[in-house]
């Protein structure tokens, strides 16, 4: 997508050649991979690889926190 390789973890979004139009294809990417809602903030604030990593941790940590068992269950056998 940025067409840049190889991309590390400490890499920045923006200084890699991310922009605005390249945020918005990257969280759909992660909204569908994850199935969770992605904010373009994180990616526009100029955060590295390992950083966005840790946000979408963050946020499937806080959905599987608000899950009750039937939910937890369901997810597991995806």
């Amino acid at each position: 997508m940025l067409g840049v390789h190889p991309i590390g973890i400490h890499d920045e979004f923006l200084r890699l050649g991310g922009n605005s139009l390249l945020a918005i294809r990257v969280a759909a990417e992660l909204r569908e991979a994850f199935q969770i809602e992605f904010p373009l903030e994180p990616l526009l604030k100029s955060s590295t690889v390992a950083e966005i990593a840790l946000f979408v941790e963050d946020i499937l940590l806080t959905m599987i926190e608000g899950m009750d068992q039937t939910e937890a269950t369901a997810m597991e056998n995806k």
